[in-house]
């Protein structure tokens, strides 16, 4: 992918981190298109139950069940990322917030 490629929060990519995995773009959409580095949240198919956790599946656009980790946050160059999977509803992006929110202990 171009670094010129147009990119959505809350949209889906594949990039190769540890693997090649899901990641979920969170920047917020007033700036996401003049970074050149965005915050992205891993997805994984292993579920442990965490209040950090947003289980995502078919419904989702998502190949498998899986969750994605807001614990394992990072920022990663635009470029890297690969093709699009799918872009989160928004109902779905309010519980990425809320996890986002207890992933960096601002939840209250």
């Amino acid at each position: 992918m171009g670094a010129n490629t147009v990119v959505a929060r809350g949209e889906v990519r594949w990039l190769n981190l540890d693997k090649t995995r899901p990641v979920v773009l969170l920047n917020r959409a007033a700036v996401i298109d003049r970074l050149t580095s965005v915050l992205v949240a891993p997805c994984t198919t292993r579920v442990r139950g965490l209040p950090t956790e947003v289980v995502l599946d078919e419904r989702d656009g998502m190949p498998q069940r899986c969750v994605i980790s807001l614990d394992n946050t990072t920022l990663v160059d635009r470029s890297l990322l690969g093709a699009a999977i799918t872009i989160l509803r928004a109902e779905r992006m309010v519980s990425v917030c809320a996890a986002l929110a207890v992933a960096v202990g601002c939840d209250g």
